[in-house]
């Protein structure tokens, strides 16, 4: 089991995680939930190539991503990258908005901790919050706004 396994399987295995939830990579499945869901979506803030954006990321040696599902529906999708060996980079992190019967978020949270553990990684950025809105919410979390480099971090 590689270490991105390692750590989808951690935290599905945490007392607190969804029932009916699990962990995947990005596959071609949620790629197609993610253009029907999200592209019809008035919830949506933003919208922007994803297939594009995670094509650029797979390119890094140290791509990592992560699909969250609840009963076969993609709830929330997030990609990055590992920097210098330490530094974990999450580039990307989308919900679907119609969908709220989980805390995205708080999953997410848990896999980076988890998978810089295993990785031996000492910090986690979450890059370029979309609003202060967001970024206020990933700060409840323990992290820290960062205005220099754009980016919520926890050094761990």
């Amino acid at each position: 089991m590689d270490e991105l396994e390692q750590a989808y399987r951690a935290v599905e295995a945490r007392s607190d995680f969804p029932p009916g939830a699990r962990l995947s990579e990005i596959n071609a499945e949620a790629l197609r939930q993610w253009e029907h869901t999200w592209r019809t979506s008035p919830h949506r803030l933003e919208l922007f190539p994803i297939s594009d954006e995670i094509d650029r990321l797979k390119k890094q040696p140290s791509y990592f991503d992560m699909a969250t599902w609840v009963d076969n529906r993609l709830e929330a999708i997030s990609s990055g990258i590992v920097v210098g060996g330490n530094n974990l980079r999450l580039e990307l992190i989308e919900a679907v908005p119609e969908h709220k019967t989980i805390n995205a978020f708080k999953i997410t949270d848990q896999f980076l901790r988890r998978y810089a553990e295993i990785i031996g990684a000492t910090e986690i950025r979450i890059m370029e919050p979309i609003n202060t809105k967001v970024r206020n919410y990933y700060c409840s979390f323990g992290y820290t706004y960062h205005n220099g480099g754009d980016y919520c971090g926890v050094i761990l």
